[in-house]
């Protein structure tokens, strides 16, 4: 075998054991983007504090997602639940049981 086909071939092996012994890290897989709306009745920014570390706790633990908080209103949850902007929804009860009636 010509010395450039032995270089070629070695390159490939360490490159293939490489890949193997050292996994793709986090940073570069594409995960998923699930939204959780949440009703912000202290406001948006209120909203996005309080459930952010919620948020980042899932996005640790499950992997392949990535969650993020998308504040709502009152006026507006119908609406993001019949365009389907949001994956979950946080709701209290009565609103919950108006939103399965729809």
């Amino acid at each position: 075998m010509p010395p450039s086909r032995q270089i070629k071939h070695w390159c490939l092996l360490f490159v293939t054991v490489a890949l193997l012994l050292f996994p793709v890290t986090e940073s570069f897989s594409a995960d998923k983007e699930a939204s959780i709306a949440v009703l912000a009745h202290r406001g948006k920014a209120k909203a996005i504090e309080m459930w952010t570390p919620t948020a980042d706790y899932l996005s640790k633990t499950i992997p392949g997602y990535r969650f993020k908080i998308l504040p709502v209103t009152n006026d507006s949850i119908e609406a993001t639940i019949s365009s389907g902007q949001a994956e979950f929804v946080l709701l209290n009860p009565a609103l919950y049981a108006h939103m399965e009636s729809l």
